[in-house]
């Protein structure tokens, strides 16, 4: 039977994003991850995003990125079965991993 993973965290913070996975990878819950470069996005919202492709810009250099923390520009994705993260990891855990439980 194929099991459909469902994102179980997406965020921008790094820390809690390695805190999740040490707690995945301690529990041995299988898990995929994804981290997405918002200043260097192609699939990015401004209207004149395809010419800085064109002309070899990055699409944030339409946006801007003065004053934005580092930490910020990159977004965090882990995706894991459900059924099986809340049967291997303990309680108290999963409210490390999600908010919503």
């Amino acid at each position: 039977m194929l099991k459909k993973k469902q994102q179980i965290y997406q965020g921008r913070s790094i820390k809690k994003f390695n805190e999740i996975r040490d707690i995945l990878d301690i529990y041995h819950v299988k898990y995929s991850y994804q981290v997405k470069d918002t200043v260097n996005d192609v699939g990015s919202d401004s209207p004149l995003s395809f010419l800085g492709r064109q002309q070899g810009m990055a699409p944030r250099a339409f946006t801007g990125s003065a004053g934005v923390a580092a930490e910020d520009l990159k977004n965090y994705c882990i995706y894991a079965v459900e059924k099986e993260v809340k049967t291997k990891v303990p309680g108290y855990l999963l409210k490390e991993i999600w908010n919503t439980l």
